[in-house]
């Protein structure tokens, strides 16, 4: 479990997943050598901070989003959720600021909620809920098991995986994430996609094997598109 815990460590809310992006590059590269199918890796700018690995001759994709809940600092340390998060007084918050390392408590002052720090942190940085990973013979307790287990079991699948996709997508908790299918999906395959998402990238079909992969340049929205 070293590796969820890892994935449970990295520091990647909504909107600012570049480092688990960076997290996942590097162990797609120093691992799918001994994977059953080499992959190819898709990503870059255009794709926010996405990820995705292209098996053989696609037939299913599989979809994990990689960001988390979290916090974004306003003026005078008040924090601004980023997704849902539940806030109770005296969770523990960390972060990184153009000063430095930021830990601290929240807590509620009249309606704001706000971190306890000893100086103003930058506004716009993100806080994420410090991580406290627990394991045991029964079971294992963490910040973030959503979805980490997700990213977890998809880079489990792609030790063995001979044709299909496997999609990294972004803010999940806070706009409903990257991943935008026109028609059902079930357990994450593709089951029948219309192509009325216009105006979009479409890549070469002798890539993605059977399912296209469309992009909205406007939305950063990765669309799947499979042809039945």
């Amino acid at each position: 479990m070293q590796l969820l815990e890892k994935l449970c460590n990295v520091h990647a809310p909504s909107g600012d997943e570049s480092q688990m992006t960076s997290f996942l590059l590097n162990y797609i590269n120093e691992n799918k050598s001994k994977w059953l199918v080499k992959p190819k890796v898709v990503h870059g700018e255009q794709f926010h901070d996405s990820v995705i690995l292209v098996f053989g001759k696609p037939r299913t994709a599989v979809f994990s989003h990689i960001d988390s809940i979290g916090f974004s600092v306003g003026y005078n340390n008040e924090i601004i959720k980023i997704g849902g998060p539940n806030v109770t007084e005296g969770d523990c918050l960390v972060g990184q600021d153009s000063q430095g390392y930021v830990e601290g408590n929240i807590y509620k002052d009249k309606s704001a909620v706000y971190i306890k720090f000893n100086r103003k942190i930058d506004r716009g940085t993100t806080l994420t809920f410090k991580v406290n990973f627990r394991e045991t013979n029964d079971y294992i307790q963490s910040a973030y098991l959503d979805n980490r287990l997700g990213v977890y079991n998809c880079l489990q699948l792609a030790k063995n995986l001979k044709d299909g996709i496997i999609v990294f997508s972004t803010y999940e908790e806070h706009g409903g994430g990257s991943v935008f299918p026109e028609g059902p999906v079930i357990v994450g395959a593709v089951v029948s996609m219309t192509s009325e998402l216009l105006p979009a990238i479409e890549f070469d079909p002798a890539t993605f094997g059977n399912v296209k992969i469309a992009l909205f340049p406007s939305l950063s929205f990765i669309v799947p598109l499979l042809s039945v």
